[in-house]
C-alpha cells in the first residue's frame, strides 16, 4: 500500500507543476472578469469563437480542466484514510484503530 501512495504522490506532484506550466502559458483576457460578467466584448458570432476549441487557447483551456479534474480526485484520493500512515494517523486524530488499555484485574489488585 505504501508503493502505491508514493506512486500516487509523485503523480500529484507532476499534476501540480503541469497546472501551473499550463495556466503561465495562457493567454490573459485584456477585459478582464468585468467584461465577462456585464457581457460586453466580442460577439458570439465570429469565426474565432466558432472555432476556439480547435484552438491553442481552447486546447490549453481543455487541458487545464483536464489537469484541475485529476489534482481534485488525487486529493480526495491521497487524504483517505487508507493511504495514511500511522503516524500520521495518530498525529491528526483520524487513528481507526482502537486502543486497549491494560484494566486492572481482581487478581491483580489483590
Amino acid at each position: 500500500m505504501e508503493g502505491l501512495r508514493v506512486a500516487l504522490t509523485i503523480i500529484y506532484l507532476i499534476v501540480c507543476v503541469a497546472i501551473v506550466f499550463i495556466v503561465m502559458i495562457q493567454d490573459t483576457k485584456s477585459q478582464g472578469l468585468g467584461a465577462a460578467l456585464s457581457g460586453s466584448g466580442a460577439s458570439n458570432s465570429t469565426y474565432w469563437s466558432k472555432n476556439k476549441g480547435r484552438s491553442k487557447e481552447g486546447m490549453l483551456n481543455k487541458i487545464t480542466i483536464a489537469l484541475a479534474l485529476i489534482f481534485i480526485v488525487l486529493s480526495v484520493v491521497l487524504s483517505l484514510n487508507k493511504f495514511q500512515t500511522k503516524a500520521e494517523a495518530t498525529s491528526t486524530g483520524t487513528n481507526t484503530e482502537a486502543t486497549v488499555t491494560d484494566a486492572p484485574t481482581e487478581a491483580a489488585t489483590e
